[in-house]
């Protein structure tokens, strides 16, 4: 949609997947990962510039699906995620893959293998939830900085939901904890503003 609300037909994807995970960088549009079939995923990456041409940049470091997205000031950081073996197990990983403005892409990695994991941004972080460390650790935030030096944050948490808003990156639907929903400001501050309602 364009910003009239009016629908735009654009080139399709490479392949036909499910659960591919998006995120903005630049002037791009990125479209990763999913599955197609039954037990196949992809590592393909497409793109999207502002005249809705599509490419492709280099792939992902391993087919994967259920990803975090995020970004930092000025990379857009693809985390964690599930992949499959030569026999169709499946394992989570730690990889993250980064993408420039340039879509110049680098690897860094998280505390932990995980998946299934919410993003969000705030300044110049980027924060992902959902990542344990070890089975009986709580789950925790990593979170990135522009330079990619990772920061960990050892909040219980096992939020399903991130969003940003002007001032703050929220994090909700918790059932492991008292507290589903919390905040962090531009210096990782963590708040707890008016909990919903459990029924």
């Amino acid at each position: 949609f364009d910003s009239s609300l009016t629908r735009v037909t654009l080139t399709s994807l490479a392949s036909n997947v499910t659960g591919a995970v998006g995120g903005a960088i630049g002037k791009y549009a990125l479209i990763a990962g999913g599955g197609y079939q039954t037990n196949y995923l992809s590592n393909q990456v497409n793109w999207y510039d502002k005249d809705l041409t599509k490419g492709n940049c280099e792939p992902l470091h391993i087919a994967k699906t259920g990803f975090g997205s995020a970004n930092t000031t000025s990379h857009l950081l693809f985390a964690g995620g599930m992949y499959k073996d030569s026999q169709f197990n499946a394992y989570s990983t730690d990889y993250v893959d980064v993408y420039n403005q340039d879509l110049t892409k680098t690897i860094c990695t998280l505390s932990a293998k995980s998946y299934i994991i919410p993003g969000t941004s705030i300044g110049e972080f980027a924060i992902f939830s959902r990542i344990k460390k070890l089975a009986v650790d709580p789950y925790h935030f990593d979170v990135f900085s522009d330079d990619l030096t990772r920061i960990e944050l050892n909040i219980p948490n096992d939020f399903n939901t991130a969003v940003h808003s002007e001032n703050f990156a929220i994090f909700a639907g918790s059932s492991y904890i008292t507290e589903n929903i919390i905040t962090f400001d531009e210096d990782l501050v963590k708040s707890s503003p008016e909990q919903p309602i459990k029924y």
